[in-house]
């Protein structure tokens, strides 16, 4: 089970090569959430519902250093921020909330994959 959070074209096609290699084998299928080579959206990350916790007036457009990474950030070590060039939209709660969701989306996807229903 891997969870990716790199959308790197070239990453995707590793994860997707490897995947392919253990599953030509037979030794072991591998499960990919996250940033998933091939995935549709909606995807984990890129769920509408995770848009809606920014206040950006352009959330599909906050990603390297934007809003939510800034906010993660900010949750994770105030240090890690250079607060004086932020954009006052983030927020270090929006990452705590953000990463939970996340964290939701994953497990009930990797839940779906084993074909089992998520609990309440």
């Amino acid at each position: 089970m891997l969870t990716n959070y790199q959308a790197d074209p070239g990453h995707l096609r590793a994860i997707d090569g490897a995947r392919r290699e253990l599953s030509r084998r037979g030794r072991a299928q591998a499960l990919v959430a996250g940033f998933e080579p091939g995935a549709l959206p909606p995807t984990p990350m890129t769920n509408p519902r995770m848009r809606a916790l920014l206040r950006s007036p352009n959330p599909a457009a906050e990603w390297h250093a934007g809003e939510l990474e800034t906010a993660f950030m900010l949750a994770t070590d105030r240090r890690l921020v250079r607060e004086r060039i932020m954009r006052p939209a983030a927020r270090s709660r929006t990452g705590r909330e953000a990463m939970a969701l996340r964290g939701r989306l994953i497990a009930e996807q990797l839940v779906r994959a084993h074909g089992n229903r998520p609990r309440s």
